[in-house]
């Protein structure tokens, strides 16, 4: 992940995929609700960064039209540990939204996201 650069995560696997959420060939950096799909959303996420020293570290998650949801940043100048941000946010999503989750930090140089840390959720509720 580029220094300052707000990035959308793209995804390379999947642990499961009810209702075909997610294309990791043709869209991987999207969960879309299909056409039958509207309805109430449990959206969650996780992502940890690699042990940064940056003392601001930040996710979110978007949803219809681009627009932020739910956000978590991070403040910190400890050099040795992963930073690991947790969000979550119950939202009514129609057919064809789509979800991201994007990452942002300022350590000074580019910085890795730890695969193991970081998940993006959708489960419909009703």
């Amino acid at each position: 992940i580029a220094n300052t650069v707000a990035t959308i995560v793209t995804w390379t696997t999947q642990d499961f995929d009810v209702g075909e959420l997610i294309d990791i060939s043709g869209g991987p950096t999207l969960i879309t609700i299909p056409a039958n799909g509207a309805g109430l959303y449990l959206i969650t996420a996780n992502v940890e960064f690699q042990g940064t020293g940056a003392t601001y570290c930040k996710a979110y998650i978007t949803a219809p039209a681009g627009n932020t949801v739910a956000s978590q940043s991070s403040h910190s100048n400890v050099i040795t540990i992963n930073t690991l941000l947790s969000l979550a946010i119950i939202v009514p999503l129609v057919a064809t939204s789509t979800i991201t989750l994007a990452v942002q930090h300022n350590h000074g140089s580019n910085l890795n996201l730890l695969a193991a840390g970081t998940t993006l959720q959708a489960v419909k509720l009703i």
